[in-house]
Order: structure tokens, then sequence, then C-alpha cells
């Protein structure tokens, strides 16, 4: 008995820890960023002893500058930077343990691509007692998305085309091949380009018009056309007009001209698509190539208008469509935070948060308000909640820039020496009650017989009182009557008055005649 007791005990008052890993974190907001475009880094640590400073060094690539380096929690920490070495110290020597995002690092993009951001030599401290903790190298990547899609060279059947810029957008090229190759080789690593490569003139025709189309990492087309002839021929098919509409049915002019066979129009980023309805005026138009609708892309974007004359010769007009990109927002914050039944302290800035709640808790109302009405949300984790489950709100901004808020759940602490308190009492109850029971039961009988004999000797001497107390049958009582004095006195006070009445009308009645009396003598 006294075995089991001991592990009952045991196991209740030594339920099973789990204990996290102290770590240093450099976490930087994910995003299509910009060439002069900002972002930042959060330098974060979760540690379990206390700690009162933070130092550490940085790396990193001449493509990115550090612009500021800041606090969220200004009450709590002051940071310094000195010669490439970030310290962070707690005000007043105040000591801090568990999950603190104290840290924020500023950067500006120079360049485009990938840079990387380390720290280095990592050290916490707690001056009070002069322990030190260090930890492992942490670093973090961020993209810097190009704009970038110039070609840097045009390669014809293995040689350099002469002249070539990025601002011409037709070349044409007389031929005497067949078989025409076309190579194109790029400013910029993560552009994507089409139209290179092999290409033959069509049997009986004159002309081979190539587009060779360059997209930038940001989206933003570059078209340009290679028309490659054979000879001179004479063309004679020609337009009278071009009427252009856009999707909100607006008329585009242009300085159209039946000998001007190049147009250049720029349209605004609400403008997705173009309908061309061109006039012919002598010839017939090419299938698919007279009136056509078009979807418009960012950047540059080609009409080709081809006619066919009676000699079967192709006269083509082009007209060339920029699309401007619109500055998309960037801002992926959130204002504001409401958890219905918590209060969070909430900063947009601060991207990590712990949050108590109690263990029957599986889901929380939460309900973020964004700074901008053009970026969007979703939430992650947010179902069956347990200890250390994560809910993610990533918040993705117009242009694409995510951020991700993060809250770690975490169970309400226990009293403990509550628990033991109560786990003790309990089992001690319990315990004699086991190792007693004999006794106690015997106990109770003794008692029991007791309090019969001690009722029953009680019982037969409250008979003997109510018998010598009871009253003798038909023995005579005389009482006197009971007068109530109240009426007595209301019947003195009605005989009292009655007989002033009567006085009084005696009085009257004998002034009356007395009155008589002297009438009478008078006459």
């Amino acid at each position: 008995m006294s075995k089991k007791f001991f592990f009952l005990i045991s196991f209740l008052l030594f339920p099973i820890m789990v204990f996290a890993k102290d770590e240093f974190v450099l976490e930087c907001d994910k995003g299509n960023y910009y060439i002069d475009d900002q972002f930042i880094c959060r330098v974060s640590i979760n540690q379990d002893a206390s700690y009162d400073e933070i130092d550490f060094n940085y790396e990193f690539d001449d493509g990115i500058e550090l612009v500021d380096v800041r606090s969220n929690y200004e009450k709590v920490w002051q940071i310094t930077n000195d010669k490439q070495t970030i310290s962070a110290k707690t005000k007043s020597d105040t000591q801090e343990s568990g999950l603190q995002e104290y840290g924020i690092l500023l950067f500006k993009a120079k360049t485009d691509g990938i840079h990387s951001i380390k720290l280095i030599n990592i050290k916490s401290k707690n001056s009070s007692n002069n322990t030190e903790l260090t930890y492992d190298d942490v670093n973090s990547e961020v993209k810097v998305i190009s704009t970038n899609n110039n070609i840097k060279e045009i390669k014809i059947n293995g040689k350099v085309l002469e002249g070539f810029t990025n601002t011409e957008k037709l070349y044409s090229l007389q031929s005497l091949d067949e078989k025409i190759n076309i190579e194109v080789t790029l400013e910029n690593e993560f552009a994507t380009i089409t139209g290179a490569g092999d290409y033959t003139f069509a049997k009986d025709s004159n002309e081979l018009i190539v587009p060779i189309t360059v997209l930038s990492e940001n989206g933003n087309q570059k078209v340009v056309l290679i028309r490659f002839y054979k000879d001179d021929k004479i063309q004679s098919g020609s337009l009278n007009g071009i009427l252009i509409k856009d999707n909100k049915n607006n008329n585009l002019i242009i300085d159209f001209k039946p000998d001007v066979y190049e147009y250049y129009l720029n349209v605004t980023s609400s403008v997705t698509s173009l309908e061309i309805s061109p006039e012919a005026g002598n010839g017939e138009f090419v299938k698919n190539y007279g009136k056509q609708t078009i979807k418009l892309l960012n950047g540059d974007n080609v009409v080709q208008i081809r006619l066919k004359d009676d000699n079967g010769n192709i006269r083509t007009y082009f007209i060339f469509i920029t699309k401007t990109i619109k500055n998309a927002s960037s801002n992926n914050y959130i204002s504001n935070l409401k958890i219905d039944g918590y209060n969070l302290e909430f900063s947009k800035r601060v991207k990590n948060y712990v949050l108590e709640i109690k263990k029957n808790v599986n889901k929380l109302d939460i309900t973020p308000t964004l700074e901008d009405d053009s970026a969007s949300y979703i939430i992650k984790g947010n179902d069956n909640l347990t200890e250390g489950s994560v809910i993610k709100i990533i918040v993705t901004a117009e242009n694409g820039a995510r951020a991700t808020y993060q809250i770690t759940i975490k169970y309400k602490s226990v009293n403990y020496a509550l628990y033991i308190f109560l786990v003790v009492a309990v089992a001690g109850v319990g315990y004699i009650v086991v190792k007693y029971k004999g006794v106690i039961k015997d106990t109770y009988k003794s008692l029991s017989k007791k309090f019969e004999v001690k009722n029953s000797v009680k019982n037969t001497n409250v008979k003997k009182s109510i018998d010598k107390k009871a009253p003798v049958k038909n023995k005579k009582t005389s009482a006197k009557p009971v007068v109530n004095k109240e009426i007595k006195k209301q019947a003195t006070t009605k005989n009292t008055n009655t007989k002033k009445k009567t006085t009084k009308k005696k009085k009257a009645n004998k002034g009356k005649k007395k009155k008589t009396s002297k009438k009478s003598k008078k006459k």
C-alpha cells in the first residue's frame, strides 16, 4: 500500500515539463523589393536565463546599405551601432528573459539580386552575476527584384547587329539567306527572352518579321522587331486610317498618314486592352492582321497591320504601344490587431508575440485591420490550439510584398504550490481512510450505541416531566369578567356629552320664556 501511495504522489507532484531551446533569430521581411526600396530585418532572442545586454557584429555585401538601427521597445531597450558592432542594453539595468524581438535593422537596396546579411559574434550578458551566453552565427537573404529588360547584344547568323540600341524598336535588314539564326544576350540574368532561334522565309515570301521579347523580373516587357527582306519590291498596299479604342471605349488619337508605317502610343496602367480597326485603302488585309483586339502587358506591345496588293506583295504597318507600370503599394502593415477576450499590446513593426490562453480554447477570434486597403491577409494555424501552436497572419501588399505576424500560444501557468497542497491533502485523507478503516468503523459503532442510550434516557425523563405538568381534569375555575377599558371610557364620555346637551337645552328654553313674559308686560 505504501509503495503505491508513493508512486501516486510522485506522479502527481512531478508533471512532465518541456523547455524550449535558447535561440537567436535574424528574420528579414520577404517581399518584392526593388532598387532604392527599404526593407526591415528583425532580431529576436529566446533565452530561459535572464539577460540585460546583447551584442553582435554584422556583415553584408555592397548591394545594400544599413540605414538605421532601432528597437520597437524603446522603453525597455537602448540600441547603439558603433563600427559594425550593435549593442542592446536594457534601461535601468532591468533583467529580461524569454522571447524578445528587441531590434530592427533598416536596410536600403542599391542593386538587384540576392543579398546576404550575416550576424556574428553574438553574445547575451547578465551584468548582475557576470554570466555570458554565446550563439552561433545567423544569416538571412533578401531578394531585390530587377526591372532590367535590356538587351546587351544581338547576333544575326553569327554576326553582331551593328548600331543596335535598346531605344530602337524596329530594325530592317536585307538578307540573301533563306535561313536566319538569331542570338540574343541580355544584361540581367533574371530576365527572360522569347524570339531568339532559327527562322526560314516562307515560300514565295519577300518578308520575314521576327519579334524579340524580353521580360524583366518585375514583369516589364521590351519588344524589338527585326524585319528581314530579300529585295525592295514596290508595295502598293495602303491604309486610309486607323481607329483605336481602349477597354473603356475611349478613342485614342494618332497622327496617321498613309505613307508612315510606324506609330508609337503610350497608355496608362488602367488600360487593359485595345481594339484596332484599320480602314483599307488599297489591297486586302492578311488574315488575322486586320481588325483585332489585343490584351496589353506592362511595357512594350506591338500591333502589326498587313495588307496584300494585287501582286501578292505585303505592306506592314506597326503600332508600338507602351503601357506604364503602376507604382503598386508595398505597404503590408497591420495597423491594429484585435483578439476577442484578450488584450495584446500590438505594434505594427513587431512581428512576433506570445499569448497566454486557457487550455480549453481551441480557436481565437482574430480581426486584423490593414494599414493599406489594397493589401490582403490570410490567417493560418488558428485551429486546434495547443501549447506551442503558432498562428501566422500573412499580409500581402499590392506589389506582392509579404509580411508575416506570428502569435505563439502559451498556456496560462498553473499554481503548482496550491496544486501540490491539494494533492497531498486529498491523498493524505485517502491514505488515512484506507489505513485506519477498521478503527474508524469500530469507533463509529461505539459512538452510535452511546448516542442511542443517551437518547433513550433523555426521552424517558422528558415524558415524566410532561406528565407532572399536565392539568387536572374537571376542576372548576372562577374568573372575573374582563371589562374592556376602552369601551367603558367611550360609554362614560357619551353619557357626559348627553348631560351637557340636556342642560344647554333647558337653559335655552328658560331664556325664551323670560323674553315672552317681558313682551306681554309691555303690551
